[in-house]
């Protein structure tokens, strides 16, 4: 692992553990963007947590909602791009692989119970 990606993990690792809401500590899930899929697919989260979206793949890569609610610049192969959800977020996120192959994924949240 490249001490750029340690670096990476370690703060958005200690941003989790600072972070609360309610009490209740906000958790950072990863999303490895591989060459024509997500890793994993489906999300299961809440509102306060947060998404990063890792680069795992052999070219640059734009992950989005598929309503462009958000959506992230051009991710270089071994970058990362961290979204914040709220009760807003929308419950599909898309892209496309280097090969024009559809990406698809899905996020599941729930609120945060106090």
């Amino acid at each position: 692992m490249s001490q750029n990606m340690r670096n990476i993990r370690f703060a958005l690792a200690s941003a989790a553990f600072l972070t609360g809401a309610g009490g209740a500590l906000a958790e950072v899930h990863e999303v490895q963007i591989l060459n024509g899929a997500y890793f994993p697919p489906t999300v299961y989260a809440k509102t306060g947590d947060s998404i990063v979206f890792y680069n795992a793949s052999f070219s640059e890569h734009v992950v989005g909602a598929p309503t462009k609610e958000w959506s992230s610049d051009k991710i270089p192969v071994d970058g990362s791009f961290t979204l914040l959800l709220d009760e807003t977020t929308p419950a599909r996120f898309e892209g496309e692989a280097h090969d024009a192959t559809y990406m698809e994924g899905e996020i599941v949240l729930t609120a945060v119970v106090n």
